[in-house]
Formats: structure tokens, sequence, C-alpha cells
């Protein structure tokens, strides 16, 4: 049953369904809701001397978050008073639950198994929690939910897509609850940007009692600055909105959110991307031995049952990667649920699952900074100058995903890459304010000891490399990855940078990377137009690797017997 509201009726359905206490509760209220952003404040008792690197964050948030509700209204295609931004989506479902349920004396219904929190915020405010069991194949089966309501339902709890299933609730299914219950239907939205879906938030002009929670963790990168929201009728949000605690998103997280608001296009490439990548996974985990089944998955991870959940999960944690074991839940037993990570992420955990169907269990030098599984490898170091991650895969497709801070740097280490024919990652944070000098010599540093991890004994590879002129400029390079460091350059440039990079830089790099590499590397270059040499030299030094890199047997490639 749809509920009929009028919002300028105090008599209204809706406002049976809010508690007394929360019906006569005044809520916090800031004069700044109603002024100018530009007056003298001396109401909240902020300092009155900042830090300079603090002027942006010495005053309260604007407690109504009018700037970015406005902003959200143009996202969800609601209107603002159809808005309550939250300390991610959590915040929302806790609040719900304390405006509209009585503690002892009301219900909530919600499927099973599904988001954990659920629960937990439902004995936090001791109202009775009942769940109903999904189908085998983790499907709703929205009668049963239903009949499980009676008249101290005030709430039931639809998680879409579920989480830990990945499975998906079509719109019709949640509109036939919203439209036979006469309650609130909170939908969980979590995950639908990665489902293909729509939101539930264009039915809520329609059904009164629809509640559609959002959250940034997931399409929108943000986990760590918490953000979400609650979308649903005005007169609801608005008693919610008296529950919610005041200047509950802070000043960053809002800036934050706005950027991602005004990046349309890449935020969709990026779910385009993970949606991709989950289907890839998908399909390469199904071919295990050990696989069971994988569930069929609308969000961003997904389900697995495995022959021994158990032995897996401590497996992969020996190779320090962390995945979700959700055995111990209804339905779940073996199941795992795993993430879908970068291109270089997923590679590494096909690799691990191969190592393990292979029965190869040990671990070539692991440490808490390091990650090798066979010729693939993720190394982070942090100092107090930059924080570099870099994974490597020698066997892969030439996939990249380059970002340093240093626009043409990135632009040569996607060239060595692709060229390369391995699947490159690098995400690099630098002190980039003063120079450009420790980000290249970490980067160059920490990708040269990812070789040399890499590649391990070098049993079978080709060891030595060589290519000639490429473009409208002559590059030379020779490489011999025989254990010993070396840099011969005869590489000249006239200008002292080529875009943001200094051109003494491109020394360090190599030099840096031969060190760590323990390679011996002979570069020459010659030509007029210095981007095309500094491009010549990056693209013959990946062509160079390729062909040293290669495995063309099973020999140590010396007549030493060893590297």
């Amino acid at each position: 049953m749809r509920l009929q509201i009028n919002n300028n009726n105090n008599n209204s359905t809706m406002k049976t369904l809010i508690r007394p206490n929360i019906q006569k509760l005044k809520p916090y209220a800031s004069d700044r809701n109603t002024c100018d952003f530009q007056a003298i404040f001396l109401d909240s008792n902020e300092t009155a001397y900042p830090l300079p690197e603090n002027l942006n964050y010495f005053r309260y948030p604007d407690e109504s978050q009018t700037e970015l509700r406005k902003a959200l209204s143009g996202y969800f295609e609601v209107k603002s008073e159809n808005i309550m931004v939250t300390n991610g989506s959590d915040e929302a479902i806790d609040i719900l639950i304390r405006t509209i349920c009585e503690p002892g004396t009301d219900n909530i219904v919600a499927m099973a198994p599904s988001f954990q929190m659920y629960s937990v915020y439902a004995a936090i405010n001791n109202v009775e929690f009942r769940e109903v069991m999904l189908n085998e194949d983790f499907s709703v089966d929205s009668e049963k939910i239903l009949q499980t309501a009676d008249k101290q339902t005030k709430l039931i709890m639809l998680c879409n897509p579920n989480n830990p299933s990945g499975t998906l609730m079509y719109p019709e299914s949640i509109l036939e609850i919203a439209r036979r219950f006469n309650g609130i239907v909170l939908v969980d939205e979590a995950y639908i940007e990665f489902s293909g879906v729509g939101s539930m938030t264009s039915k809520i002009s329609e059904y009164d009692n629809i509640l559609v929670t959002r959250t940034f963790s997931k399409a929108g990168g943000l986990a760590g600055l918490r953000a979400g929201a609650a979308i649903g009728n005005a007169e609801l949000i608005g008693y919610m909105d008296r529950v919610r605690s005041p200047y509950n998103v802070n000043s960053f997280t809002t800036r934050k959110v706005l950027d991602f608001l005004k990046n349309k296009e890449k935020n969709a490439k990026s779910v385009a991307r993970i949606i991709e990548s989950r289907e890839f996974l998908t399909n390469k985990i199904s071919e295990f031995s050990f696989v069971e089944r994988v569930f069929p998955s609308g969000a961003n991870f997904i389900l697995i049952r495995f022959r021994d959940a158990g032995d897996l999960c401590s497996f992969l944690k020996a190779r320090k990667i962390f995945v979700k074991d959700r055995s111990q839940i209804p339905l779940c037993e073996n199941c795992i649920r795993i993430s879908v990570g970068n291109d270089f992420e997923n590679q590494v955990l096909l690799n691990t699952l191969s190592d393990y169907e292979k029965g190869i269990f040990s671990v070539l030098e692991n440490t808490p900074d390091a990650i090798v599984s066979g010729r693939s490898v993720v190394l982070k170091r942090t100092t107090s100058e930059t924080s570099v991650i870099v994974g490597l895969d020698l066997d892969g497709e030439g996939k990249t995903d380059i970002s340093t801070g240093i626009g043409f740097f990135d632009h040569m280490l996607d060239q060595l890459g692709r060229h390369s024919g391995c699947n490159l990652t690098i995400n690099v944070i630098g002190d980039t304010e003063i120079d450009e000098h420790h980000t290249v010599e970490d980067t160059a540093l920490l990708l040269g000891k990812a070789f040399a991890m890499a590649l391990g004994n070098k049993t079978g590879i080709e060891r030595y490399g060589f290519t000639l002129p490429m473009d409208d400029c002559l590059a030379s390079i020779a490489i011999d990855f025989g254990g010993r460091p070396w840099l011969e350059w005869d590489v000249r440039f006239t200008r002292e940078k080529i875009g943001d990079l200094a051109t003494e830089m491109l020394f360090h790099f190599f030099k840096s990377f031969s060190d760590n590499a323990k390679c011996n590397l002979n570069i020459s270059a010659k030509g007029e137009n210095e981007h095309h040499k500094a491009e010549a030299v990056f693209k013959a030094f990946a062509r160079t690797i390729k062909q040293a890199i290669t495995k063309s047997g099973d020999g140590l490639p010396s007549t030493k017997g060893i590297l």
C-alpha cells in the first residue's frame, strides 16, 4: 500500500510512522543557515587565528549542506528537499531506524544474507530484526518478505544489488513491496552504479514510502572520506534531519564530493572499467577446477563458491591477498567475496589462484611491502618525500595505469608498459611542489626492483636485448639482466625541460633503474626534436626489455650456471 502524503498536513499518514518523541524534537539550528558566509562569525567559538594551512577548515561546515544538496539534486534528479547528506550511507540507515522505530516495540524485516550492519543498527536501537532467507540462488522472495511483516513492522530493508551475493532485485519487485507495505521501504543502493539497473530515486515522487540510500564509497572512490545520502519523501527527510548530528559531513569531504560530481564522464569510464574487469574475472575464475560456482553480480565484487574456502583464504593471506570469507553466514558455505581490483591486482590474483591449483605453495621474497606471484610483482615504498606503488606483470598485454603527478613522465612510463608488453601500474604521491627529483628517482628505484623480483632466478629468459633506430631519432639501447648494474649514457638534451620533466632527470631515472634491476644498460640517442628523442629512448628501452624478458626455454642463460 502506498502512503498518501500531504506535506502541508500536520496529520499526514507519514507522521503516524514517526516516533512521538521525534515529532516533538527541536533540532539543532544554526543562524548561519540563513545568512551570507562572508559575514563576521562570532557565534560558534572557532579559533580567531588559524594556521595558514587550515584557512579552508577553521570554520564549521555549512550545517544544511546547501551547495552540496543542490549539486546532488542534479545528480540524483530530485529536489534538494528530498536529500539528506550523510556520513556514509550507514549513518542514514541508523538515523532512519532512530526516527521511525520504537525501541522494544517495533520490528524490521530484511532479506538475508545481506549487509551485516542492518542487524547491528537494529540491535543498537533495541529493535527486533526479522530475517527472510533468500532462495538458494540468492534471489528474493517478495511474498515471504511481506508475509513476515506485521502491524509493528515499520521498516523493510532491501539491499540492491545485494551484499554479499551481488544479485539484483528488479524494479517491479521493489515497487510491489512498496505498494503493499504500509511502512518505509529502505532501498540500499550502495552498488547500483555497477548494476545496469535504474535507481529507485526516480520513483520517490510516486512512492512516498521508498527511501533510497546512496554512497560515494564505491563508484565514487571516496571510501576514506565517508559520504552518502538519503533520498526520499521530503517530510520523512525533514524528520530524519532532526535526528542527524549537526555538521555530520566535514568540509574536506564536501569539497571532494563536489569535485566528483563535476567529473561525470571520467566517473562513468571508471565504472565501465570495473564492470569490464568484473566480467573478465568472472570468466577466468570460472575456469579453475576448485571453483564450484561463480554467482552473477551487479556490484563491484563477485561471490564465488569454492571447494574449500577456508584453505584458499589461508593460501591467499599467505600471499598477502585479502578477500572476504563468507562461509559462516547462511547460504554461503565455502563462499568467498572478492572485490574487483585494478588490472594488476586482478592479474596477481589470477596468477596466485593458478599457483594454488598447481600446488605451488612457495612465496618469493614476500614482505609487508612486496607481493610476488610468478612473474607478477606489486611493491610499495613510503618515505617522508614520496609514496610509490608499482605493479608489474612481465607476461601481460601492455596495459598501463600511470599516475605520478608529472605529465610527461606519465607519458614516458605509459610508453614503457605498452611497448614492452608488460602490464604496468604506477601510482606516486610525491613532493612535486618542491621539484620532480624525488618522484622520478623513487619511481625508478622501485620499478627496477620490481623487474629484479619478477625475473626471479631468470631461468629461461633471453637475458639480453637490443634495439636500433626509432621514429625520426636514432635511439640505440642494449640491456643485460645479468645481475651487474651499470649504465652507459650517451644522450644530450639542449632543453632544460620537456613538458614538466627536467631532462637531467632522465639520466637519473635510468641510473636508478639499472642499480635496482641489477642490469647493464647502454643507451645512446641522437636527434633534433627533444620530445621525440626522449620518447624514442623510452620506446627503445621498452622493446629491449620485451626481448630480454622473453622466456625461450628452461635453462639459465649463463655459462657460469648462476646469475
